[in-house]
């Protein structure tokens, strides 16, 4: 029987109840011992069998596998028998047995299919679980098994149970296939032929990278020691050997995008990339920074002779200008003067290339996920990246223009392009990873984002700010009032010596004033000058409304927090004064939430933690709660699974100064542990203290277990008052009794200890059962029977239609053969008339009396080819 046989739409409804879990590396998804109440359906990644110790790997378990179906399918809980845990990110379909039998209650059909799976199941467990017969024997001589190290276990050898492991997992492989049956998906565990495949899976997949590695741990043949005379030869060989592995390091090399050096490299990347961002442009445009290859010549006015000649500009010529120098080239281009600015620039140029070049080859050997693991084989990943488009991207960028184009060339008179630099800027995905995970890191997202948009900014004025000044240029200095130059005084006014960096400074105040759409700067003269303008005040409105509105966003998102927490107190305030609420209890509830947001407590830890797995939840929660759990008395000796479910439920409570937490004879259905803060002990009337807690003390804890017998019922036995604002971890009644049916045994010991303690101080009626039933408790049991006669009732209703609806069709097939004889009869009396002496007359005619007793007996009924046994049926 498989699913494939019940209602298409019992499996539909099955399928919106799979709910999707994602587990990390080394996470376990169940321990051997847990009450089991999920079915897993893997959909992503690997998972395995392990040990107790987790040393050993008993299965493998691929995408498409399932396991832990037994307790759902035969609604019951039942404890987990294998330690199954995560290789790498893993995605799992959970099916809850409450929601399978939900399904069921309205399919009852589909329930007898998965019940006759479960009973074959349940059947074929004790054979699996049998002992080997013996092997046959074989005419050849057993083969020496490998010498194993001492510490090593020595390996099994391959079961009939499908794993190369001993007889243990053979339970797990039968109950990893019962669900196969239901879905027609074959389990991909180890059998003798996919052991070698698996270790060869684990080498190429696995952290070192190095396929060779195993080979060298499991039956490598030792080197021997060399002999005395061979001493100089090995250290002459040295050398060579060690290029040998390096060459074989290298060969081998794969890089694991998750680490934390390969994010160091990443900044290491965008720092070349920033320095090709900035100076690419800006030695375009302002030749100065690397040399200039023409000499600029000041116009000087010789009174003596009442002419005027030119020379080379002196600092006091640059200042008080009324016309821009000219310029004459060098004959060697400024090579003589600027050469060790230049070969500076090239030195600079030429370490940012390289690291360009060594991210080339990590990008030729980094790994990738698959199947929730990380791909370090170096034939894959090359492939990979051979198949992706980043072989382009990195190619791009490293083409070498700038060295052969970029740089003056005197023999040719080629003055030189340094924007032919400008492939650089191809390789942003790095510098985009870089400011991701930057951003996932910082423990100030914010605060980083906003800088980031600010650094944004820079740069898109830096190189509107080159691009102005490089039109001036091509325009000419100095030729009207827009360009840069002396017509220009906003650019370069009286006593102001024209220099590179008064150059740049102005450009960039000028794009500023441009790009934010203020304004402020002398207007265009040329149409080049217009046009130019025109796209910058665009381009400003577009990218400066795209920059604030993030901004905006940004800021709301650092303050989100704050106003979702005043908008509540706002609508609190606005509730106690509609409701007249007293000024003293207005005033009490307003210094709570001051505290509350003063403690940063105005987020639960549901809210937090919600976007995580449960796992990781379930993690977090036993770092912090375990330990305070631990100090119960009740929970001291409880497994840890038990302890694991309870600190998921904890919550935490504030109260004020002078909040009674509980009164004495008050209903108990919460227990309490104190995280932060001082409560005390009083009596009736309040004013006499008997005890204070402090923080770790626990109270309530009695109450919310229903033991029978107890004095006190379930009511509180003393008043319990809050000193200042304190901080309580709570555990309600239905949480722990929700935990405590799926483990029978820890239900159990909790009891006894509770009897114990109530028996200590005499508070125990020892005549009373041992253990009573709670009103949950009956109502959940009165739930499940009558949600058996309703299955029963739906399969009995069933099964009447389907019997009314047979015996309506076989009451009209005889109504249609009586009608038919009836027929025939009046046809045959017709014929042969009346007997004349009254005798009664058969259906054909003849007078039974006259028929002969040979005739009688063989007449019978024609049904006209429908067989008798199938009228009576």
């Amino acid at each position: 029987m498989e699913l494939k046989d019940c209602d298409e739409s019992f499996r539909t409804d099955l399928g919106y109840k799979l709910r999707l879990k994602e587990f990390a590396a080394g996470d376990y998804i169940c321990k051997k011992g847990d009450f089991g109440h999920e079915l897993y359906i893997l959909r992503r990644g690997n998972v395995q069998v392990v040990s107790d110790d987790g040393e050993r790997v008993l299965a493998t378990l691929a995408e498409g596998s399932v396991f832990g179906e037994l307790c759902v399918i035969e609604k019951r809980v039942e404890k987990r028998t294998d330690n199954i845990r995560a290789i790498g990110h893993t995605e799992i379909f959970t099916l809850h047995f409450a929601c399978l039998w939900d399904a069921l209650d309205d399919f009852p059909e589909a329930g007898e299919i998965v019940r006759s799976v479960g009973l074959g199941l349940r059947e074929e467990m004790p054979a699996v679980d049998a002992p080997e017969p013996p092997a046959a024997p074989s005419a050849d001589p057993p083969a020496s098994p490998p010498p194993t190290a001492p510490s090593e276990p020595a390996p099994s050898a391959p079961t009939a149970n499908g794993f190369g492991l001993p007889q243990q997992a053979a339970s797990a492989a039968t109950r990893f296939g019962l669900l196969t049956k239901l879905l027609r998906r074959k389990n991909q565990v180890h059998s003798e032929d996919s052991q070698l495949a698996q270790n060869e899976f684990m080498q190429k997949f696995m952290s070192n990278g190095n396929s060779n590695s195993a080979q060298r741990v499991v039956g490598a043949p030792t080197t021997a020691p060399p002999a005395a005379g061979t001493v100089s030869t090995a250290a002459a060989e040295a050398p060579a050997n060690c290029l040998v592995r390096l060459k074989k390091y290298v060969a081998n090399y794969t890089q694991d995008p998750s680490t934390d050096n390969f994010y160091y490299w990443t900044c290491v990347v965008t720092f070349a990339y920033i320095y090709n961002l900035l100076f690419v442009i800006a030695r375009q445009v302002f030749n100065d920074l690397i040399g200039p290859s023409s000499q600029s010549l000041c116009r000087f006015y010789n009174q003596t002779q009442n002419s005027t000649t030119q020379m080379e500009c002196s600092y006091e010529m640059l200042t008080n200008m009324r016309e821009m120098p000219t310029y004459a080239t060098y004959p060697d281009l400024g090579w003589t003067r600027f050469w060790h600015f230049r070969l500076l620039w090239i030195l600079f140029d030429f370490l940012m290339d390289c690291v360009y070049f060594i991210d080339t080859f990590l990008n030729y050997r980094m790994g990738y996920m698959d199947q929730g693991l990380v791909v370090r084989d170096a034939e894959k990943v090359t492939e990979a990246y051979w198949k992706s488009k980043q072989y382009r991207v990195d190619g791009l960028s490293l083409v070498p223009l700038d060295y052969l184009f970029g740089w003056p060339i005197p023999m040719v008179g080629w003055r030189g392009l340094p924007i032919l630099r400008l492939n650089r800027l191809t390789r942003y995905k790095r510098v985009r990873d870089c400011l991701e995970r930057t951003e996932t890191r910082s423990s100030m997202p914010n605060a980083f984002r906003v800088v980031v948009v600010v650094w944004y900014i820079v740069i898109i004025i830096h190189w509107n700010a080159c691009l102005y000044f490089w039109i001036s240029e091509w325009i000419g200095l100095g030729t009207d009032t827009w360009v840069y130059g002396h017509l220009n005084k906003q650019s370069l006014p009286d006593d102001i010596t024209d220099t590179l960096l008064r150059r740049y400074v102005y450009s960039f105040y000028w794009s500023t004033l441009i790009l934010t759409t203020i304004g402020e700067v002398p207007s265009p003269v040329r149409n080049v000058e217009y046009v130019f303008v025109t796209l910058d005040l665009m381009c400003g409105v577009l990218i400066f409304a795209t920059i604030v509105g993030n901004v905006g966003s940004m800021i709301s998102n650092m303050s989100a927090a704050r106003t979702e927490f005043q908008n509540k107190m706002d609508g609190i305030k606005q509730y106690m004064e509609l409701r007249k609420v007293s000024k003293q209890l207005e005033i009490r509830v307003i210094k709570w939430f001051d505290y509350l947001w003063t403690n940063k407590q105005s987020l639960s830890d549901q809210q937090v933690l919600r976007v995580l797995p449960d796992k990781l939840q379930a993690e977090i929660a036993m770092q912090v709660h375990f330990e305070t759990l631990r100090k119960v008395r009740i929970f001291q000796d409880c497994e840890a699974g038990l302890l694991a479910e309870l600190v998921l439920k904890l919550q935490l409570q504030v109260f004020s100064p002078g909040d009674f937490i509980c009164k004495k004879g008050d209903i108990g259905r919460e227990m309490y542990i104190v995280k932060r803060g001082r409560l005390q002990v009083v009596d009736d009337d309040g004013k006499k203290v008997f005890v204070t807690l402090q923080e770790g003390s626990v109270f309530g804890e009695l109450s919310i277990l229903n033991i029978a017998g107890s004095k006190n019922g379930n009511r509180r036995t003393a008043n319990v008052r809050s000193v200042g604002y304190t901080d309580l971890f709570v555990l309600s009644k239905t949480d722990l009794w929700n935990a405590l049916r799926e483990y029978p045994d820890a239900r159990k010991l909790l009891l006894a200890k509770g009897r114990e303690i109530l028996k200590k101080d005499n508070l125990l009626d020892e005549n009373a059962p041992e253990e009573q039933k709670t009103v949950e408790e009956i109502a959940d049991h009165l739930n499940n029977a009558v949600k058996v006669l309703q299955t029963r009732m739906a399969r009995l209703i069933v099964e009447h239609a389907s019997t009314e609806g047979k015996l309506m069709k076989r009451i009209e097939m005889l109504e249609q053969h009586l009608s038919r004889y009836k027929a025939m009869a009046r046809r045959q009396k017709s014929m042969h008339g009346a007997s004349i002496d009254g005798g009664d007359i058969s259906s054909d005619g003849f007078e039974e009396r006259s028929r002969p007793p040979r005739l009688r007996q063989a007449r019978t009924i024609d049904l006209s080819g429908i067989e008798n046994e199938s009228l009576l049926k």
